[in-house]
């Protein structure tokens, strides 16, 4: 963890003055999972290889829908928009166990993908791609929605 990271939770949470007491904050939750995002987007190109998408130009950014009326808004965490006629959404779950895929969660992934073609014109291919730090269950409902998936290590080879 950074000293940055340290001093604002232990400054703002005065009473709980150890790692495994502040791990449990939402603030901390929160935090940790916008550092993962952050890391992936740093490692895109060794997102890219562990794709076997590596020799392929490609674009990467984040999507944003905001709420609108009673439309929910969303966020996508990183696009690798690929000159192969391919798109990869990619979800970045920071947890600290395998992330489960709900009926739910497949439901909402596939959403996303879809809003996110009609509202950007895209003509592509569109993998959903899962990247998490212990991997992410493979149930049905992770079957139904997710392309392929990676773990944190494959930033780091």
């Amino acid at each position: 963890m950074s000293i940055l990271c340290s001093f604002k939770f232990l400054k703002t949470n005065n009473n709980q003055t150890n790692w495994s007491q502040i791990t449990t904050i939402a603030a901390f939750k929160i935090w940790s999972g916008y550092a993962f995002e952050n890391l992936c987007f740093k490692h895109s190109t060794q997102i890219k290889k562990a794709l076997g998408i590596s020799g392929v130009a490609s674009n990467e950014y984040s999507y944003l829908l905001k709420r609108k009326g009673k439309d929910k808004g969303f966020q996508i965490d990183m696009i690798i928009d690929r000159a192969d006629n391919c798109v990869n959404v990619l979800e970045a779950k920071f947890y600290n166990t395998e992330f489960e895929v709900t009926q739910a969660y497949a439901r909402e992934l596939l959403h996303k993908a879809t809003i996110f073609t009609e509202k950007t014109n895209l003509n592509k291919n569109v993998f959903i791609t899962m990247l998490s730090v212990f991997g992410v269950k493979k149930n049905e409902h992770y079957l139904s929605a997710v392309t392929n998936q990676l773990l944190i290590d494959d930033l780091f080879t």
